[in-house]
């Protein structure tokens, strides 16, 4: 199982991103990616960057699994209460592409066995539900297939 590997190569592959927002002064935004993801606390950097395991569908055959993964992608760019709606967007819609164009430049991130990574969508601006609603930014579902080799019979 290679979830762990997956995270952290998502945080490496993401981590130092930058995106520059379309303000009339331009601001320019660098991810900081954790992993596992943070607990909040008040030196959390902002934009940050982490992953959420999702649920797998499984297939087998008689000397592989197929497993099939959500992830989640979240970044959280500030505290609710001190981001308004306007630097929301500013932020969010700078950062949603460069990350997804980020997320889809490494082939199976550099993870043995990952056959497939696809992006199935983004939340847009919202508030994140971890920590209770503390983070407001958006969130990337991907899609990774990866094949996981077994030394033993399905039938075992």
């Amino acid at each position: 199982m290679t979830i762990a590997l997956v995270c952290a190569a998502i945080k490496n592959v993401t981590s130092g991103l930058t995106a520059v927002t379309s303000e009339t002064v331009p601001t320019t935004l660098t991810v900081t990616a954790y992993d596992p993801p943070p607990l909040p606390m008040p030196n959390l950097v902002f934009p940050a960057v982490y992953t959420l395991t999702g649920g797998a569908q499984d297939e087998t055959s008689a000397d592989e699994d197929v497993e099939t993964r959500e992830y989640e992608v979240h970044c959280a760019i500030g505290p609710t209460t001190q981001t308004t709606l306007t630097i929301r967007e500013y932020y969010i819609r700078a950062l949603i592409p460069a990350l997804k164009a980020r997320l889809m430049k490494y082939e199976g991130f550099g993870v043995a066995g990952v056959l497939d990574v696809r992006i199935t969508g983004d939340s847009g601006n919202t508030i994140l539900p971890e920590h209770d609603g503390v983070y407001v930014g958006f969130i990337i579902d991907l899609t990774i297939t990866e094949l996981i080799s077994r030394t033993y019979a399905a039938s075992e």
